[in-house]
This record gives C-alpha cells, structure tokens and sequence, in this order.
C-alpha cells in the first residue's frame, strides 16, 4: 500500500515540475524580451533620437506589456519622460531587426565553434581510429 501512496506522490511532483518549467520558461521569455526591448530603444535612441530613453531595468515589465498592446508605437512603451526620445518606429524597428541579427550571428558562430571543438577532441579521435 505504501507503494501505491509513494508511486501518486511522485505523479504529483511531475506534473508541478512541469508547471515549474513552464513559469520559468515564461518568466524568462518575459525578461529576453524585455531585455531586448530596451537594447532596442537605446539603440534608436541613442543613434536616430534625443539620446537614451532613460527607462530603468524594474520597468521592463511594463515596457513589454506596453508594448504588446501598440507595436505600432514603439515609443508608446517607455514611460511618459522618454517617449520624445524614440521618434521614429521605423528606426526603432530597423535597430530591433539589427540586434536580432547580431544575435542569430553570434548564436550560429557559436554553434559552429562548439560543433569545430567538439569535432577536434582527440577522445573523440581515438574511438574513430578504433
């Protein structure tokens, strides 16, 4: 019987496991895209603005939540002080498609390297010669 009661026990603790991993997932998700949202603004900002928008890492819930409810308004998302410095949502998103490159360009550059060190480790090498 014990067995029984320990084997539920264990069914539980998976299922919140996996709710774990999901909040986790999402809380992550939700700091990425804040994260580069803000990369993002500065950038536009700094490079076809007033300068930095100025908005703090604590508003970077905000920012994505404004966000998400007019990207057509990219300046629309930072709070009320920094909205004269993001003009142009065209050069907001020209910058946002910039760093998303950059990324995909590091992430593949690294792939390859791990890939090219993975390829090149000589216990590796011993059991092809086997």
């Amino acid at each position: 019987m014990r067995t029984a009661g320990h084997s539920h026990s264990r069914h539980h603790r998976a299922r919140f496991d996996t709710l774990d991993q999901i909040i986790v997932v999402a809380v992550l998700a939700l700091f990425g895209l804040g994260t580069l949202l803000w990369l993002t603004g500065e950038l536009a900002g700094r490079l076809f603005g007033d300068g930095s928008p100025g908005a703090e890492p604590s508003e970077l819930v905000g920012i994505v939540l404004r966000f998400a409810t007019d990207p057509g308004d990219p300046a629309a998302a930072w709070p009320a002080g920094a909205h004269n410095t993001l003009h142009s949502p065209v050069a907001f998103y020209f910058c946002l498609a910039c760093l998303l490159v950059l990324g995909l360009v590091v992430a593949l550059g690294t792939r390859q390297l791990w890939r090219s060190l993975v390829a090149s480790d000589p216990a590796e090498s011993k059991e092809e010669l086997s």
